[in-house]
């Protein structure tokens, strides 16, 4: 599986940013990461990423606002990255918005952390097929 890209991690709560950062990197990955939605638009402009993984509710535009926009990057450039929503405001609701705006995945930030690894390995997968 390819680990050469960084994983952009968003999240407007520096504690979620860092225990993510530390589980990509006991996985293997290594991370960037963005306060909101506009640093890591910012970000995914000028650098190259593996995937994004993105919290959903952030102060300047919501994660699935911040996932439309690198969508409409993509179709600019011709690449894509997988976005993996990652929310304490975990809905059925919340999940249809994100998945709607382009994300990949969405998943619950109270689940376990070897489901975000496993679904960060497998969008990868499907990335390189």
């Amino acid at each position: 599986m390819p680990r050469s890209l960084p994983i952009l991690v968003v999240d407007d709560t520096e504690l979620c940013r860092l225990a993510t950062a530390l589980l990509l990197g006991q996985a293997g990955f290594s991370s960037h990461q963005s306060t909101n939605g506009s640093e890591a638009i910012s970000k995914f402009k000028s650098g190259s990423y593996g995937a994004v993984i993105m919290d959903f509710n952030m102060p300047d535009m919501t994660g699935a606002q911040c996932a439309e926009i690198m969508k409409r990057i993509e179709r600019r450039t011709g690449r894509h990255v997988p976005i993996i929503g990652l929310t304490a405001s975990y809905s059925p609701e919340v999940r249809k918005l994100c998945l709607a705006a382009g994300m990949d995945e969405v998943l619950d930030k109270t689940g376990p952390s070897i489901e975000l690894i496993a679904v960060l390995e497998s969008v990868l997968t499907a990335r390189t097929r």
